[in-house]
């Protein structure tokens, strides 16, 4: 039987929430929340003609917070599981650690990104959340910046660098991801200021 890892447990729990996240349709949302001002104005105009709220306007109401607060409900999940995740893997007896020069072995960094809508990614290993803050972002976006390089080629491009050490390709594009932790956090900020993102980086 395989050794629970509470650490993975949690991952894959996040994991799930963006998924749902993203399956939910942001253009009706948007719709309802622009119902729900037209609504709340509504309701406020009536109260203050000194007149009872029909219950039908009440139960309208309601029904469009509902459909709202499921995504900040997620969003706010997601956050603190991502916290947990930091929480836990700080705490768990670190088992891949990397030998320095010294002969002396050192533990993994955790890579861990915030974006402005509240999405946090602190995967497994920087690789992995390095990739996922980059899919976030749009791969099509970052491949126009030619300019950010990763061993002299493109960092995300649709070409394939035959001499990269570590490719990795997800939807069509290839990304360099032959780099140690600070250097992905440093990448990530040069995608974050070339595309005008407050994005929060990092790493422990």
């Amino acid at each position: 039987m395989s050794k629970y890892d509470p650490f993975e447990a949690v991952s894959q729990l996040k994991s799930w929430i963006e998924k749902v996240i993203s399956n939910l349709d942001q253009d009706n949302l948007q719709k309802e929340k622009e119902r729900y001002r037209v609504v709340i104005t509504t309701i406020n105009n009536i109260k203050n003609l000194g007149m009872s709220v029909p219950d039908d306007l009440v139960l309208e109401k309601e029904k469009i917070e509902e459909i709202i607060q499921t995504e900040d409900v997620l969003k706010d999940l997601q956050h603190d599981l991502s916290l947990l995740a930091t929480s836990i893997k700080q705490s768990l007896p670190k088992k891949s650690k990397a030998r320095t020069q010294s002969g002396k072995k050192a533990a993994r960094k955790i890579l861990s990104v915030t974006f402005p809508d509240g999405v946090t990614f602190c995967e497994n290993n920087a690789t992995n959340t390095f990739l996922r803050s980059l899919e976030h972002i749009g791969l099509d976006k970052i491949a126009d910046l030619e300019q950010i390089r990763s061993h002299g080629y493109p960092l995300v491009s649709k070409q394939k660098n035959i001499a990269a050490n570590s490719l990795k390709m997800i939807n069509g594009y290839y990304i360099e991801t032959n780099s140690n932790t600070e250097q992905k956090a440093k990448e990530l900020r040069l995608v974050a200021k070339q595309l005008q993102i407050d994005i929060k980086i990092n790493v422990t």
